[in-house]
């Protein structure tokens, strides 16, 4: 749908923006209250697409301070810039 390709385009400009797009496996525009970013073995919750710039900068951040073979749910959604990992098996 329309919105959902609005979503990809402004998510695809913030990583094209800061060289990003190619560590990225995939984007999820499932829910656009719940957006996801896919990274290795990274799942990275978004939330919505408000301060997408500020949470995708956060995001590389934080996966950047991770060991390399993390895996788990990073979740920067919050619009008070806190950040939470939950590892899985």
């Amino acid at each position: 749908n329309k919105e959902s390709l609005n979503i990809i385009i402004e998510i695809t400009n913030v990583l094209n923006k800061y060289n990003l797009a190619n560590k990225i496996d995939s984007i999820d525009v499932t829910s656009s209250e719940d957006l996801k970013l896919y990274i290795g073995n990274i799942e990275v919750d978004l939330g919505d697409i408000e301060d997408i710039d500020q949470k995708i900068r956060i995001a590389i951040e934080a996966i950047n301070n991770l060991a390399t073979n993390a895996k788990g749910i990073l979740n920067v959604s919050s619009s008070s810039g806190k950040v939470y990992f939950r590892p899985v098996a």
